[in-house]
C-alpha cells in the first residue's frame, strides 16, 4: 500500500479505513511502541455469503443458472468454477475466489505468506497468527461488537458517547438465502486461514473480557445497548427518511438532522474517506480546480460537523 505522508512538520495520529497491513511499512509511520494497533474479524462463512451478494455475484450467477437455482447451488457452482482444483492456501490468494481471499490479504497474508514457504497450511496458520497477535493489541468480532467495542473503550478510555453506532448497509429484504452444513463446510475448506484466525480471536477476545472483569463487562454491554438503541431511535425522529434510506443502504443526505452526532455517524464512509484524501492533497497544492472546489466543499462540511460536536460537549 502507498501512504500519502503527513503535512510538513506534522505526524500520523489515526490510520482508518481499508488497508492491507504491513507492519514493515505501517510502524514506519505508527510506531509499534506508541500506536494502538486494533482491527476487526466477521465469522468467514458469513463474511463470504454477505460479500457473494452484496457485489453482485448471486445476480451474476443467477443470470447464467438455468434449472435448480437454489441460493445453496449457486454458491457451489461459484466455487466449483472459481477455486477449482485449488488448495485452500492458494484459494486464499486468487483473486478468482476472492471473496474467500480479501480479509486474509487484507491482514497482510500475502506478504507473510513468504516467510512460511515450504510449512503445511496448518503450520502456515499458526504461524500467521503469531505474527497478528504479536502486532494487533486487540481484534474485535463483528458477531460480538458490543462485547468488542466496550473492551476497547476501556483500552482507549472512552466514554460511551465515543463508540455509540448507527448500523447501515443491513440488508433488508426477505428472501432465502439458506445453505447447507455441506455448503458451509466447503466454505470453511477454502478459509482456513481466516476459519483458524477467526476461532482464535474469537477466544482471545475473552480473554480481554476475563481481565477486565466478565461481570462489569456484561453489566456496560447491556448499559451500552440502551444507549445505542436510544441515540439511534433520537437520530431517526430528527430525520424521519433516514429509517427507509437506512434499510436500502442509500446515503442520507446533508442537512437531514439537525444534531452534529447523527449527521457525522450518517456521514457516508466513503465520503469520509475522500474528504480526508482531499484535505491532504489540498495541502500539497492540488492544481485540479474543478477537484479543489469539489474537495474543499466536502471537507469544510465534515469539519463543520466536527466542530458543532466539540462546541456541544
Amino acid at each position: 500500500p502507498r501512504l500519502l505522508p503527513p503535512r510538513s512538520g506534522e505526524s500520523w495520529n489515526i490510520q482508518t479505513q481499508h488497508c492491507v497491513f504491513n507492519p514493515e511499512l505501517q510502524h514506519k509511520v505508527l510506531p509499534k511502541s506508541t500506536t494502538f494497533y486494533t482491527t476487526v474479524l466477521r465469522h468467514p462463512v458469513s463474511r463470504f455469503l454477505s460479500a457473494f451478494t452484496f457485489y453482485g455475484i448471486e445476480q451474476r450467477m443467477q443470470e447464467s443458472c438455468v434449472s435448480n437455482c437454489t441460493f445453496d447451488n449457486l454458491v457451489n457452482r461459484f466455487i466449483a468454477q472459481s477455486c477449482r482444483n485449488m488448495t485452500p492456501a492458494q484459494a486464499q490468494l486468487n483473486p478468482e475466489c476472492w471473496p474467500i481471499y480479501s480479509s486474509t490479504r487484507d491482514l497482510g497474508w500475502g506478504t507473510f505468506k513468504h516467510s512460511v514457504v515450504g510449512m503445511n497450511i496448518t503450520d502456515q496458520a499458526d504461524a500467521f497468527i503469531a505474527m497478528l497477535d504479536t502486532e494487533m493489541d486487540l481484534v474485535m468480532i463483528t458477531e460480538r461488537i458490543d462485547e468488542s467495542l466496550v473492551v476497547l473503550k476501556h483500552y482507549m478510555n472512552w466514554n460511551m458517547s465515543d463508540i455509540v453506532y448507527i448500523s447501515q448497509k443491513v440488508s433488508g429484504k426477505k428472501v432465502n438465502r439458506e445453505i447447507s452444513q455441506m455448503t458451509r463446510d466447503k466454505i470453511s475448506y477454502f478459509m482456513f486461514i481466516e476459519d483458524c484466525l477467526y476461532r482464535h480471536f474469537n477466544n482471545v477476545l475473552d480473554q480481554h473480557i476475563d481481565e477486565l472483569g466478565r461481570d462489569r463487562i456484561q453489566s456496560e454491554v447491556e448499559q451500552f445497548r440502551v444507549y445505542r438503541d436510544s441515540f439511534q431511535s433520537e437520530c431517526i425522529a430528527k430525520c424521519p427518511k433516514c429509517s427507509e434510506e437506512l434499510d436500502q443502504s442509500r446515503n442520507i443526505e446533508r442537512g437531514v438532522t439537525d444534531s452534529p452526532e447523527c449527521e457525522f455517524l450518517l456521514f457516508n464512509e466513503f465520503k469520509f474517506n475522500s474528504a480526508v484524501i482531499s484535505d491532504l492533497r489540498l495541502s500539497e497544492g492540488d492544481t485540479d480546480l474543478n477537484y479543489r472546489y469539489h474537495a474543499s466543499n466536502v471537507v469544510k462540511y465534515l469539519k463543520d460537523i466536527i466542530e458543532r460536536i466539540r462546541l456541544k460537549n
